[in-house]
């Protein structure tokens, strides 16, 4: 119940108040507390929420008795003596047991009902660490419990037929002797812890006894306890009315035994023999079998909680150690050093079980990697052709220059940086003058490699935010973003100059070549992507009529 909510603290707290009613004040103050104590371990001391079914609640409440409830018990018996038949300390280990086997069964049906409902209850799956850890302590603990059982009603049963047998010899002893052998009996009997008085009742009214006194004492001060120690035919023990701590009235009780001699066996009257024996060895011989019991109980539990401990850690760790090189691996891919593709192989285990299983899996990843690696390749490969691909869409094969699809493309991108930013854009166009007649009087390999120097010329006064493309044959676009009209014209007019100076030698034969520039400039309030290439193309067709190897702004 506590790990589901608070709500099994209250649960907790009925529990007692129940047994506060049986067993005395303190049950309320230690239950409660110790369901306090494990909720706050299950949330907040055992690693988070997803350690909760690891099983070290059950060792949080071994703690819990080691640290806390069995001082408080102790301190209750020593504050009110009346609490219990037994010592403190027996009240601590009979209730220290209890508890830790309840919250071993608990938690080992909590397990069995998150087997039997997976996904149902919080999380899918039992761990292997809590369900080793709750087996193997009651492994320990239902043998133990029941050898401990068996062998204290055997020791109950020996006090028992030894109680009823001295009682019998007695009372049958005494109902035959004389008047003198009486008188010896009465000398003969012991005292202190096995003090014993016999009282003998003829049939004629004639009294008998070896202690007047007691017999008087017990009928006036004593009383028979509602719940009998030892279940022997014809016992009552009878315990002192006064306000006593419990044991000590149970150690100053005494066991009567009553039998009646019918007449066909004495020849005389009917005779009621009652025989008094002190119960304080008794009391004393069952409290040590209680102790010794109880105590051999929780060295049981401490010892099987310590043991199942270490064999769920050590499983945990073998788990671990298996899964290691994986978790490393993903360690490495998260800072980019291990492929994202290839899975190491498991390491192995002492656990026959467990490493025959690692066997098989990491027969099984070789062929994944193999497959990882040969998907990797394919992949890098595939990449590559992307790359090629995306580059012969979007430039131009001689010259390098980006294609008219990426002009779009780009300026429409511009034009929106420049809308969103307000900043300034401007559209430079050029072609290169009288090209044809260089292709004619050359031949077009001269005129390829008058389109490469002049690519290469315009190329090398480019700025890093300047976009270059190659718009139709001998046509080519520069976008200059963050350029103002005067700053475009001035970068117009040395790209001008820059390509009037150059010269395109092949086999031999040297070319001079002039181009002509329009210029435009964006205006968010009239331009478009379509409208601004118009307006620079009209720049241009402009410095043609001109007189070409000119700048026009349009």
């Amino acid at each position: 119940m506590l790990r589901f909510g608070w709500w099994g603290v209250l649960v907790g707290a009925v529990e007692a108040l129940a047994e506060t009613w049986q067993r005395g004040p303190w049950c309320l103050a230690v239950v409660l507390l110790e369901a306090v104590w494990l909720k706050l371990f299950l949330d907040r001391l055992n690693e988070g929420r997803r350690n909760a079914d690891n099983g070290r609640i059950i060792l949080a409440d071994v703690g819990f008795w080691l640290v806390a409830g069995t001082p408080i018990i102790l301190l209750f018996t020593a504050l009110l003596p009346n609490l219990g038949s037994v010592d403190g300390l027996t009240q601590a280990l009979v209730q220290s047991v209890n508890s830790v086997v309840n919250t071993t069964i608990g938690f080992t049906l909590y397990l069995m009902i998150k087997y039997r409902f997976p996904g149902k209850i919080v999380v899918k799956g039992i761990s292997i660490r809590g369900l080793s850890i709750s087996i193997v302590l009651l492994a320990i603990a239902i043998p133990t419990f029941a050898v401990s059982s068996l062998l204290s009603r055997n020791l109950q049963l020996s006090l028992q037929q030894r109680e009823q047998h001295m009682l019998r010899l007695v009372a049958n002893a005494a109902i035959t002797m004389t008047d003198a052998e009486f008188a010896v009996m009465k000398r003969a009997l012991p005292n202190g812890t096995e003090r014993m008085e016999v009282r003998i009742h003829q049939g004629n009214g004639e009294i008998h006894s070896t202690d007047t006194k007691l017999f008087e004492t017990l009928t006036r001060d004593y009383e028979p306890i509602d719940q009998p120690i030892l279940s022997v035919q014809s016992l009552t023990l009878k315990i002192p009315r006064d306000r006593q701590p419990w044991k000590r009235r149970l150690e100053q009780g005494y066991w009567i035994y009553d039998t009646t001699i019918d007449r066909h066996l004495t020849g005389q009257t009917s005779t009621q023999t009652t025989v008094a024996y002190s119960a304080a060895e008794t009391i004393q011989a069952l409290h040590r079998q209680t102790t010794q019991t109880v105590g051999l109980m929780a060295w049981v539990i401490l010892i099987g909680a310590l043991l199942s401990h270490w064999l769920g850690r050590s499983l945990d760790q073998q788990f671990v150690k298996v899964l290691a090189p994986i978790f490393r691996h993903q360690a490495r891919q998260g800072s980019g050093k291990a492929s994202l593709y290839a899975v190491p192989s498991l390491a192995t285990s002492v656990i026959l079980e467990l490493n025959a299983m690692v066997k098989l899996i990491n027969s099984r990843l070789l062929r994944v990697n193999r497959l990882s690696l040969e998907l990797e390749d394919m992949n890098a490969k595939l990449e590559k052709s992307r790359q090629e691909l995306h580059h012969l869409s979007t430039t131009d094969p001689l010259t390098g220059c980006y294609n008219r699809r990426e002009l779009v493309r780009r300026l429409e991108d511009e034009i929106a940086r420049a809308n969103r930013q307000e900043s300034e854009l401007s559209y430079l166009c050029f072609d290169i003058d009288y090209f044809k007649r260089v292709n004619d009087t050359y031949g077009h390999a001269m005129g390829d490699a008058v389109l490469l120097n002049v690519a290469d010329t315009i190329r090398s006064r480019l700025r890093a935010t300047d976009c270059f493309c190659r718009s139709g044959g001998e046509e080519f676009t520069i976008l200059l973003p963050n350029c103002s009209s005067e700053t475009g014209r001035n970068y117009a007019e040395l790209q001008r100059l820059g390509v009037a100076e150059a010269v395109t030698i092949l086999d031999g034969t040297a070319v001079q070549v002039t181009i002509s520039l329009g210029l435009s400039t964006y205006s968010p309030a009239q331009d478009d992507a379509e409208a601004l290439m118009a307006r620079a193309d009209a720049a241009l067709y402009a410095s043609k009529e001109n007189g070409r190897n000119q700048v026009t702004v349009g």
